[in-house]
């Protein structure tokens, strides 16, 4: 009878050992998980902020052309005043 007592506290020893050793291993994964979905979210942010930065770029570059183009018209402007006043000045 004893044998049987200790076979069947082994038996549920054996059991509470396995779910512990279960939950625990459950756990890691939960954290790999959640670890992941942390890179994931951070490599997500940094890609928006990189194409922001980007967008913000080219936008500066426009506005830059486009100061150098009316830079351009406005020398052009002046320079065809200038002779246009050359001619009608004898």
């Amino acid at each position: 009878m004893n044998a049987g007592v200790r076979g069947a506290k082994e038996t549920i020893w054996l059991s509470a050992r396995e779910r512990k050793k279960e939950e625990e291993e459950e756990e890691e994964e939960e954290e790999e998980e959640e670890e992941e979905e942390e890179e994931e979210e951070e490599e997500e942010e940094e890609e928006e902020e990189e194409e922001e930065e980007e967008e913000e770029e080219e936008e500066e570059e426009e506005e830059e052309e486009e100061e150098e183009e009316e830079e351009e018209e406005e020398e052009e402007e002046e320079e065809e005043e200038e002779e246009i006043n050359k001619k009608i000045q004898p």
